[in-house]
């Protein structure tokens, strides 16, 4: 299991250590693909769904490679996230 943390309102942290820096900008885009998540998975649209996925790859990746970390990990792996109340769109993302 890998952990990705919010312990400050600046940072993400996953459990190997590295860290990143967690915007506005970010916490807007999560919000954006948690909206076209619910609203993809209710019209049963697949090539909406498949696209949101790539999206939060491409988030989880960005600049610290923690998208591909996760995809050299074994097919269980299970990705914790670890946030306060208030970080509801780190919360929400698909």
């Amino acid at each position: 299991m890998l952990q990705l943390r919010c312990d400050d309102p600046h940072h993400l942290q996953l459990s190997t250590g590295q860290r990143r820096s967690f915007t506005q900008d970010d916490r807007s885009l999560l919000e954006g693909l948690a909206r076209g998540y619910h609203e993809a998975w209710r019209a049963r649209r697949h090539e909406a769904l498949v696209q949101v996925g790539i999206e939060l790859f491409s988030w989880l990746d960005d600049g610290c490679g923690w998208g591909r970390l996760l995809c050299q990990q074994s097919h269980h792996t299970v990705l914790e996230i670890v946030a306060p109340p208030e970080e509801r769109a780190l919360l929400q993302a698909p």
